[in-house]
């Protein structure tokens, strides 16, 4: 499957059982912080100067390659993006059949989702879709199937590791950042 017309998503949560499971993917997401000044759109022949307000994008790629090979490519686009100061990276959920995954999916792994399967999905978690119509969009799917991706399994399981090692080892940087508490006796 091509990473151009597919998204990665880490399987989080199954939810019911049998044909009718729904299994919550989580995917990254690109987020403005608006609103932020000079931005052109491109249309055809035209280009468009506004000011943009809002601005969330799926992430389906790194910044170079294909597919999130390794822990690397992972931090290299978040700190790309992160270090313009007016995006950050987010997740969000999407719920799919399990019916359009090949094998069994569990918790940590990484699937290619295709592009249309993803937004069918997208549309019943958002609510535009009610669960007849899902359901029958996706039994007409039943070529869109999710593939599993065993490389980025690993790089998003190294890279989730590295993130919670460099917040152990900030931690007692950071303590003023804490939030205050007191125990019973009324102690810090």
């Amino acid at each position: 499957m091509d990473a151009s017309d597919s998204v990665p998503v880490i399987i989080d949560a199954v939810r019911g059982k049998g044909k009718d499971a729904l299994i919550r993917c989580v995917y990254l997401t690109i987020e403005g912080i608006g609103p932020s000044p000079d931005w052109t759109l491109y249309l055809e022949n035209t280009k468009i100067p506004y000011i943009m307000l809002g601005f969330s994008g799926i992430i389906h790629r790194p910044v170079k390659g294909r597919i999130f090979n390794s822990a690397k490519r992972i931090t290299d686009l978040v700190d790309a993006i992160e270090k313009q100061g007016e995006f950050f990276v987010d997740t969000n959920g999407v719920w799919l059949p399990k019916r359009s995954f090949r094998k069994k999916p569990r918790g940590g792994d990484v699937w290619r989702v295709p592009l249309g399967t993803f937004k069918f999905g997208l549309m019943y978690s958002e609510g535009s879709l009610d669960d007849n119509i899902f359901s029958e969009g996706f039994n007409a799917m039943d070529t869109m199937m999710a593939e599993f991706s065993d490389s980025e399994t690993r790089a998003f399981a190294s890279w989730e590791e590295k993130i919670i090692q460099r917040t152990r080892d900030s931690y007692h940087e950071r303590k003023h950042l804490a939030l205050g508490w007191k125990n019973v006796e009324g102690e810090h």
